[in-house]
């Protein structure tokens, strides 16, 4: 089973593909979340998130994607 995170923050994108990964058989959504930020505190807390493959948005309000890229790794 590969694990799917969704950094996106237009909701109906956001919203559409974590109902694409919903319907596989072997992916599943992780998280999705609307900035780097809102991520990084599912990483970091008690759910301890961990994605095999994180869908990125590259212009995103606050940290944008290519600047939270170091922290994520």
């Amino acid at each position: 089973m590969i694990s799917v995170g969704i950094i996106e923050d237009i909701d109906d994108i956001r919203d559409s593909l974590k109902e694409f990964f919903s319907l596989q058989d072997n992916i599943y959504c992780e998280a999705a979340c609307f900035s780097v930020e809102s991520f990084l505190e599912l990483c970091e807390g008690d759910e301890g998130i961990s994605p095999d493959v994180i869908l990125l948005d590259i212009e995103l309000p606050g940290i944008s994607g290519i600047g939270g890229m170091p922290q994520m790794i």
